[in-house]
């Protein structure tokens, strides 16, 4: 579903009139736990592991279709075929696991800054982010 953004509205963004007040209230405890484990994690990054099917450098992102599997039918299995519906276990999914985990992180930090209000409380979260977000 598409949203428009009426500039007017966004103008008063503050979290009260955004409702974030009322989910924060509602989820608090959440939320916190999600960002407490997210203060814990080590900054992840797709350099740490490499795929042996990437034809780029360590820097590249790479990920496999989830229903690709390699060409029976040639000895390097290329090109790959598709099989609908048939997820390869054999894919690599590191970087797709570890931007996962980054959006993760990423997304209680900023709802724990969002409901802490302002002061030390936020900025330890906004830090973390920052941290994160550098490494990555």
């Amino acid at each position: 579903m598409w949203a428009r953004i009426n500039p007017a509205a966004a103008a008063d963004a503050s979290p009260k009139r955004l409702g974030w007040e009322e989910v924060g209230n509602t989820d608090r405890i959440r939320v916190h736990q999600a960002a407490q484990a997210a203060l814990a994690l080590a900054p992840v990054s797709i350099v740490k592991t490499s795929s042996p099917l990437s034809p780029g450098n360590v820097n590249d992102y790479y990920s496999n279709g989830d229903y690709w599997w390699p060409n029976p039918a040639s000895a390097d299995g290329l090109p790959f075929v598709r099989r609908d519906g048939q997820s390869n276990p054999g894919n690599f999914n590191d970087h797709r696991l570890a931007v996962r985990t980054l959006r993760d992180a990423v997304a209680a930090l900023a709802a724990a800054a969002v409901i802490s209000g302002p002061g030390n409380k936020t900025q330890k979260y906004l830090e973390k982010m920052a941290q994160l977000l550098a490494v990555f």
